[in-house]
Formats: structure tokens, sequence, C-alpha cells
């Protein structure tokens, strides 16, 4: 009875030890460890630009965050968010935009430079940071006006029952103008340039400043052996104040690959419950690789 006794008394002890050891790796399990963060703080990315391309207006709006090349995740500006690491870190930014204006259609933009960093990232800290990013020296600008020359390298077609004229929309800045009165009903212009793209994969993006009052069509006539025809890309939906856009036209580009050349064309159609219509362009720009 009295070994029986013992061998009880010892099963139990281990029982509980074992019970209270499993509780310990439970509870750590349960509630593990907590990293502290550090803290990024991104207001604003800017572009600047030489002479040569073009005014520095952009549409950044959003940062994409990376960490030791790790993505940490994609914010739109200005932008506080929690970064789970501390220490000594390199720090990358990519800036990115709304394409086609679509919030769902999120990108980094491919002609624009990133933002490099090697910092110390401090528990609890907050690290500002508002990068300046260039256009990569690799892009290509075929296309440039922002009238601000006396002759202009758009023109109107011969459908469109008005012109478009310079106008001075303050600040010393100038922009293109067309105007429709209650007896117009059709404005439409296109680049005097023809332009040719690479036939590889690479993007062609259509860039510009813009307000109107309806909506306005901004496509391509894509040039072919023996015809020529007209390629809407987006409609443009009225904005009272200047908003500026990053067109895609890389899909109608590759899969027009028997094409000649290309040219830009705006146009806007009034119906009869408007007495008129307006649209401003500037800053307009044509990039590719």
């Amino acid at each position: 009875m009295i070994g029986y006794s013992m061998i009880h008394t010892k099963v139990l002890r281990f029982f509980l030890l074992f019970s209270f050891v499993i509780s310990i790796i439970s509870c750590d399990i349960i509630n593990p460890t907590e990293e502290i963060p550090s803290y990024l703080k991104i207001d604003t990315i800017r572009l600047t630009t030489n002479p040569s391309q073009g005014k520095n207006t952009s549409s950044i709006t959003d940062v994409w965050v990376y960490i030791d090349g790790s993505i940490v995740g994609v914010y739109e500006m200005p932008a506080t968010f929690p970064v789970l690491a501390t220490g000594r870190h390199h720090v990358t930014l990519y800036p990115g935009i709304k394409k086609n204006g679509i919030a769902a259609t999120r990108i980094i933009y491919p002609f624009y430079t990133w933002f490099d960093k090697d910092t110390t990232l401090a528990e609890k800290g907050i690290m500002t940071i508002n990068p300046t990013v260039r256009y990569n020296d690799s892009t290509k600008f075929s296309w440039i006006e922002d009238f601000e020359d006396a002759g202009l390298t758009i023109d109107t077609t011969y459908r469109s029952q008005v012109p478009i004229r310079i106008i001075h929309d303050g600040n010393n800045n100038q922009a293109g103008y067309a105007y429709l009165d209650s007896s117009q009903t059709l404005f439409e212009c296109r680049s005097n340039g023809s332009y040719v793209f690479p036939l590889s994969s690479s993007p062609v993006f259509l860039e510009m400043d813009y307000k109107n009052t309806i909506v306005v069509t901004v496509g391509l006539f894509i040039t072919k052996a023996t015809t020529i025809f007209q390629q809407p890309v987006i409609y443009l939906n009225p904005t009272s104040t200047w908003k500026k856009i990053c067109i895609d036209l890389t899909y109608y580009t590759q899969t027009t690959t028997d094409a000649i050349n290309y040219s830009i064309f705006f146009g806007m159609l009034k119906t009869d419950t408007l007495t008129t219509a307006s649209l401003t362009l500037d800053n307009i720009k044509l990039v590719h690789f």
C-alpha cells in the first residue's frame, strides 16, 4: 500500500507540473509577445523636371512602400502607418498613380524614379519622408504641348465647329481652350505630329491637365496602310477644377501592330440640353520607353 501511494503521488505531481508547463505555453500562443512598431509619415511625393521634360505637374496619389526589398503596403497620401521593423533598414518608396484616373487601377508609375533611403527606425518613433522623384532617364517624350510657345502642335479637325486657342489661366500660365456656344455642337482637335511606338509591350501613356464642363473623349487616330480609323480610349467626366490624368494607351498600341503611326485627339459633343460647353487643356505629354 505504501509503494502504491508513493507512485500515485509522483504521478499526480508529474501531471500537475505538465499541466502548468502546458498552461504557460498556451498563454504564449494565445497572447504572443507583440512587436512594437515604428511609423512612417509620407505626405507627398513631388516630381521635378528639366526644361526638356515640360512642367512638373503630376498625378502621384499613392506610395508603394518596401522595407529591405519586401513590400509593406500601398498607401494613399497623406499617410501615417505602422511598420513592424526597428533599427537600421533600407526603405524604398515608389510613386503610384490611379491609371486612367480610376481608383481600382492603382499602379507604380513606370516613368518615374523611386526613392531609396538607409535609415534607423525607432520603436514608436515617426519617420517623416517627403521625397522628390524625376522621370527615368530612359523615358522618351514623343509630344509635349504646354501652350507656352507662339505656335501650337495641336489643331482642329475638319469636323470641328470652333478653333482651339490659347488663354491665360492665372499665374502667368497659358492653356489651350475650346468653347461651344448655343449654336455650336462639336469640337475636335488632334496632335499635328504622328507617332511611332516600340513593338514591345513597353508602356505608352498620355499625361494631361484638364478642366471641362461636359464629357470629353480622348483617343487615337490610327493610320494603317489603306485606312485611318478613330479609336476612343477614355471619356472624361466634367470637372470645374484642374485634374491631372495619366491615360494608358498601351493596349491600343500593342493590338494594332500593323499601324504605321498614331496621333492623339480630343473631342466634345454638346447635347441639346446644354447651352454652352468648354474644355481647357494643359501640360500634355506623350511618354514611352
